[in-house]
């Protein structure tokens, strides 16, 4: 009996030692080697609780053999029961019998529908000599097995399990370094070079750096108009690093060079089972910049409404809002005949998509001059197409 159960023994610290070498998420990790533990020692309900570091109480952080809601309710309080008691001394506790425990809080709830006698044991998870969890478990007790050898087992266990929680803390506190380093680099550089390597002391160099001061901080959806080269991605990428988006995603898309057919799907993605051979859900671009900054390069004209497109007004009455924007009285002007436009000159539904009143388009148009226009484009609109 005594050389079967330590070979056991030895095959779970192997498996172990598997599992904390291949280790990259922490609670994942905690509950294979409790599941290791049950499925080869027949340890029961097998649970890690650690300090919860935002309320200091001792919460289960895996377990094996509990549900989701008995796991919820393993909370501790430091110093109270077993659990507590094991954290406070950070000496090993074995309760022979939990029905004749008074210290035993079975705040699970999951022992009361086992019959006849069952222990608990559990000792303290220790980083140099202080206390920062405990690891526990059931099992039902034969004459043939010691309290003291499985409690020893168990101190092994929890050795290595406290290594494996410091490994994590040195790994998380590294990446939140980096991040920090990462971010005040950005900034260094920002200062230094003109945010993010904009160089050049022509007029129209410092009115594109005005206008990405002013646009960064924005939600606006940005027009970058320019041959091959001029530099639209990187204009885009420092309105990315600008804004309150930076920690998230710029995803850059380069439209020509996906098929008009699969454009739609790769924007915005497709369901499982949308089309033959559609085996998996597929996320689209959107969504993969949720958060950040999409740019959609490589945008022909033809792709954009003739209102956005200097020069190219589809009506008479557009060509001079539609002209080069000069200032904001002149932005302004533009955004509200080509509103008008959009919806057939009626004053109503063109304030509904501006988001403001039809008292406040009514004042624009008089501050514009926009009257006859608007007559023009009513009557126009009335008459519909000559026959």
């Amino acid at each position: 009996m005594q050389t079967s159960l330590s070979d056991l023994k030895l095959r779970v610290l192997h498996e172990v030692s598997q599992v904390i070498g291949q280790a990259l998420n922490l609670d994942h990790s905690l509950d294979r080697i409790l599941a290791v533990l049950s499925e080869t020692l027949s340890f029961k309900r097998g649970t890690v609780t650690l300090v919860d570091a935002k309320t200091g109480h001792l919460t289960i952080r895996a377990s094996h053999g509990l549900t989701d809601e008995e796991r919820a309710r393993g909370v501790y309080r430091l110093g109270k029961g077993v659990t507590g008691r094991i954290f406070r001394t950070a000496r090993p506790f074995v309760v022979p019998d939990v029905r004749r425990e008074p210290l035993f809080l079975n705040k699970t709830g999951a022992r009361r529908i086992e019959k006849g006698r069952l222990a608990f044991l559990g000792v303290p998870i220790a980083l140099q000599g202080t206390a920062i969890g405990v690891l526990s478990a059931d099992r039902l007790f034969g004459d043939e097995v010691s309290y003291e050898e499985d409690v020893r087992f168990l101190t092994i266990l929890a050795a290595l399990m406290a290594q494996l929680v410091s490994l994590n803390r040195q790994v998380e506190a590294r990446e939140q370094g980096l991040i920090r380093q990462n971010l005040s680099l950005k900034a260094e550089l920002s200062e230094r070079y003109q945010n993010f390597f904009i160089v050049g002391g022509s007029s129209a160099m410092a009115e594109v750096q005005q206008l990405i001061e002013k646009v960064a901080p924005t939600r606006a959806t940005v027009l970058l108009l320019g041959e091959s080269g001029t530099g639209k991605t990187l204009v885009a990428r420092i309105l990315h690093e600008l804004s309150s988006r930076k920690s998230f995603p710029f995803t850059k898309v380069n439209c020509a060079s996906v098929p008009e057919n699969l454009l739609e799907s790769e924007l915005f993605g497709l369901e499982k089972g949308a089309f033959t051979g559609a085996t998996a859900a597929k996320p689209g671009r959107f969504e993969d910049a949720d958060g950040g900054t999409i740019f959609l390069d490589e945008i022909g004209a033809e792709d954009l409404a003739p209102y956005l497109v200097p020069g190219s007004a589809a009506d008479p009455a557009l060509a001079e809002a539609e002209g080069a924007c000069s200032s904001l009285r002149d932005l302004e002007r533009r955004q509200v005949v080509a509103a008008l436009d959009r919806n057939r000159w009626n004053q109503s539904r063109a304030a509904r998509e501006l988001g403001i009143t039809l008292r406040q388009i009514g004042y624009k148009i008089k501050k514009f001059g926009l009257e006859d226009a608007v007559a023009e484009g009513r009557a126009r609109s009335t008459a519909g197409p000559a026959g």
